[in-house]
């Protein structure tokens, strides 16, 4: 037999068997066709430029104009049914144009609803987090929708870049994504809980899921409505809280009480070795609405504790040792400002209290001259070291163990 007539092509089918299957089941290119137009003259869909760039970005990851070369080394026809695709990056960019001005809440919650029903993912409880994205040069503000970058508090540590702030809420069964927002830079997360939650309970139809968060959840607004919806709460204590203050200043004191071990794990990131948690004994709740409050032990969360606090320590010493050559000079000529310049390095590494501190004044002329020595509170150090390692988590709106709420 001629071989003449044969010719060696190569395709690749990487993941596309499973994303065909996901892709079908949930019914995408159909919601896509609901809610999108494509006009005669097309030779791709709009809807299947749009499920080719789900395909690539899944696999290839490729910039925009490089995509049409990909996609005809790629079989997608059991995705978009179609093949010899004969795609453009215009297309593509057109394609994502018609995407933008979509009613983006509505689709995505029919697709998350869609997922809920085909995977029967649990959503028995539900965590959200959330994060700053900076921006850098000129951008257009505000969008179509009001979403503007301002100044706000920044979790990457720029207060000089505008920012936006993007809230994302996953399910604990599979770590789906069941929610996403994003809100101008000048929002705090303090202000998004309650319409989150609000849109998870009409996802889930039902309100007594656990809803976890960070501690900006733990505000009296937001605890308050969330419970008097039937809903359910876990969340860490903030520090300024007063009951915080109070168990630590027993933990110093050596008055917290006994604990009980609950949990042991391989810690993270490493091949050998456990971390362990325990529970004190002791039963806490909040002062004003009586949410109960764990007091948990963690044996790695201890080490990194006294590492932060060792590393605080010594830059407070090279601060202050930076100081000294300025001391009888300019404003450093007043005691009172010599007190106030050191205070304010101790409060900025946070080693208030855990410094014996002593200015003297060295002449008794009329020009007054002072020396200054710091050296290290080490019973101060014992105290606050009995404080490592712990952190209080709190269950509000329903019973759960102190072992179910850590994990």
């Amino acid at each position: 037999m001629s071989l003449d007539n044969f010719r060696l092509e190569k395709i690749e089918f990487l993941g596309i068997p499973i994303i065909s299957k996901i892709v079908h089941d949930l019914g995408l290119k159909s919601i896509l066709e609901k809610s999108l137009q494509s006009h005669g003259n097309q030779k791709v869909s709009t809807t299947n430029c749009l499920l080719v760039l789900i395909a690539n970005i899944i696999l290839g990851r490729s910039p925009l104009y490089k995509i049409p070369a990909w996609a005809k080394g790629v079989n997608l026809k059991s995705i978009i049914g179609q093949d010899n695709l004969d795609l453009s990056d215009d297309q593509l960019g057109r394609a994502l144009d018609n995407l933008q001005n979509l009613d983006h809440s509505s689709l995505i919650t029919e697709i998350i609803r869609n997922v809920i029903s085909v995977f029967n993912v649990d959503l028995k409880q539900m965590r959200n987090d959330s994060t700053t994205i900076k921006a850098y040069g000129r951008y257009p503000t505000p969008s179509d929708k009001g979403l503007e970058f301002k100044y706000g508090h920044s979790k990457d540590h720029r207060p000089d870049l505008r920012q936006i702030l993007f809230s994302l809420t996953l399910s604990d069964d599979g770590m789906i994504p069941m929610h996403y927002k994003c809100y101008s830079g000048n929002v705090t997360d303090d202000k998004t809980h309650i319409e989150t939650w609000n849109f998870l309970r009409d996802l889930a139809q039902k309100n007594d899921f656990w809803y976890i968060a960070d501690c900006k959840v733990c505000t009296e607004d937001q605890l308050t409505y969330i419970t008097g919806q039937g809903g359910r709460v876990i969340t860490l204590v903030p520090g300024p809280w007063k009951e915080v203050k109070d168990f630590k200043n027993d933990l110093r004191n050596g008055k917290a009480g006994t604990k009980t071990e609950i949990y042991r794990r391989r810690i993270p990131g490493s091949w050998h070795g456990d971390e362990y948690f325990s529970v004190y004994d002791r039963e806490c709740s909040s002062y004003k609405n009586g949410h109960r409050i764990y007091w948990i032990y963690s044996s790695e969360k201890k080490k990194r504790d006294r590492e932060t606090r060792d590393a605080q320590l010594l830059k407070a010493e090279k601060m202050v040792g930076e100081l000294l050559p300025r001391i009888n000079r300019g404003k450093l000529r007043d005691k009172q400002n010599i007190i106030q310049k050191i205070d304010e390095i101790l409060t900025q590494t946070k080693t208030e209290g855990l410094f014996h501190v002593d200015i003297r004044q060295t002449s008794e002329e009329e020009t007054k001259i002072y020396s200054v020595a710091i050296a290290r509170n080490q019973s101060m150090i014992k105290r606050e070291r009995r404080t490592d390692g712990v952190f209080p988590l709190l269950a509000a709106g329903g019973r759960i163990s102190a072992k179910a709420a850590l994990k």
